[in-house]
């Protein structure tokens, strides 16, 4: 989709008072998703990084489910000055929720379309002339999308070869049908 629909929440550390930080942000989150999204524990995997941006940067924690990003969770504790990092005065707690693709994974369709604009897909899917769309052969890519590097330089065949291994799915299949003809 061309919009991504953030949602957020911050908690603002002052060095005399703070509120919560790192684990308790990822406990709040996990409660979220599991018992609010009723998302299965065991379908959420979360990975750990670095967030640079807007002159700020810190660790992050990046909350993926079924393959798909759905929030960023991320600790803000330095300023960027050049080449270095220079601690902040207050620790700031910035998540980032994708309540598009919350939606997405809460209807458990093969797409963000079909779960945002529901039969509108399929009408325009007819009027285009496409039809017999193997949802389960999609939801199945769909999951390992977040291999694919929009980098000019990135070897698109070896991540498909990748896709492939992950999916089950051979690389023939998949070649002919996501490569346009």
């Amino acid at each position: 989709m061309t919009i991504f629909e953030m949602g957020g929440a911050h908690a603002f550390n002052y060095p005399d008072k703070e509120v919560y930080w790192k684990d308790q942000t990822v406990r709040y989150h996990h409660q979220f998703a599991t018992e609010a999204l009723g998302i299965p524990s065991e379908d959420i995997t979360y990975k750990e990084g670095v967030w640079i941006g807007g002159g700020n940067a810190g660790p992050d924690v990046e909350c993926i489910v079924g393959g798909l990003e759905v929030g960023t969770l991320v600790f803000m504790q330095y300023k960027v000055v050049g080449d270095q990092f220079v601690e902040l005065p207050i620790r700031t707690v910035d998540t980032g929720y994708g309540i598009d693709r919350f939606t997405w994974v809460s209807q458990g369709t093969s797409s963000l379309f079909k779960a945002t604009y529901g039969e509108l897909v399929e009408k325009v899917l007819e009027m285009a002339g496409l039809t017999n769309i193997d949802d389960t052969f999609l939801a199945r890519i769909a999951k390992y999308s977040g291999l694919v590097s929009v980098d000019k330089m990135a070897n698109r065949l070896l991540t498909r070869k990748r896709v492939s291994e992950l999916s089950g799915i051979d690389m023939q299949t998949i070649d002919k049908t996501l490569i346009p003809v």
